[in-house]
C-alpha cells in the first residue's frame, strides 16, 4: 500500500501486468471512494550501438535507443542529433558517450584507441609495405630493428593519406620490429620472405 502524492514514484517494477486501485477517503462522509486500473509495464529498451574508427574519426551507428541523442567526448557535449548515424573527429584516448532521450536506456560508450589501427600491409612482405597511421602529423620517425634488437635504420618518413611506405627489399628474410614514434610509440612485427 502506498500513500500517493504528485511526487510518488514506484521504481524497479518487473515487466508484467499490474492491477491497482486508488482510494480517496472522504472524512465528512466517512467513506472511501475507489477506482481500479490495470496497466502493463513493458520491458525497457537498452541503447545498442556500434563505433567504427578510421583516420581520426569515429562513425557511430545507434541500432536501438530513443532519439534525440546527446553525444559527449570526454564529458563535454559536442553534438545533439536525431540521426542514429553520425561521425565525429576524435583523438587517441578520447571517451565517447551517447545518451538517449530516455535515461533508463543507459549510455553507449567507447574509448578511442587509435593505436590499434596502426597496421602494416602486406605483412608478410617481400620488401615494400605500408604502415597505416591514425594521425594528423605530416611525418613520423620509424626505427627498424632486427631479431637481435640491433638498430638497422632510423628515418623520418612523410605521411601521405594516413600511410607511410617502407622498403626493406635490401634486407635479408626474417622478422623485424618497426618502432613507430607517434604520441605513444607503437611496435609492429614485420615478416620478410
Amino acid at each position: 500500500m502506498y500513500n500517493f502524492s504528485t511526487a510518488t514514484t514506484i521504481g524497479d517494477l518487473a515487466t508484467g501486468t499490474y492491477d491497482f486501485c486508488i482510494g480517496v477517503y472522504v472524512a465528512d462522509e466517512n467513506k472511501t471512494y475507489e477506482q481500479c486500473f490495470s496497466v502493463f509495464v513493458e520491458a525497457g529498451t537498452v541503447v545498442i550501438g556500434k563505433a567504427t574508427i578510421l583516420d581520426n574519426k569515429v562513425a557511430v551507428d545507434i541500432a536501438q535507443g530513443t532519439a534525440p541523442f546527446e553525444v559527449l567526448i570526454n564529458g563535454k557535449l559536442v553534438l545533439q542529433t536525431v540521426s542514429s548515424s553520425f561521425s565525429l573527429d576524435v583523438n587517441h584516448g578520447d571517451f565517447v558517450e551517447v545518451k538517449t532521450a530516455v535515461e533508463c536506456e543507459g549510455v553507449f560508450a567507447k574509448e578511442i584507441d587509435l593505436l590499434k589501427s596502426v597496421i602494416a600491409y602486406p605483412n608478410p612482405t617481400t620488401g615494400l609495405f605500408e604502415i597505416t597511421l591514425p594521425t594528423a602529423q605530416k611525418e613520423v620517425k620509424i626505427e627498424l630493428y632486427g631479431m637481435l634488437s640491433q638498430l638497422i635504420s632510423s628515418k623520418t618518413y612523410p605521411i601521405l593519406n594516413g600511410k607511410v611506405q617502407v622498403n626493406i627489399e635490401d634486407k635479408s628474410a626474417g622478422i623485424y620490429i618497426a618502432k613507430v614514434y607517434l604520441e605513444k610509440p607503437v611496435a609492429l612485427k614485420i615478416v620478410k620472405h
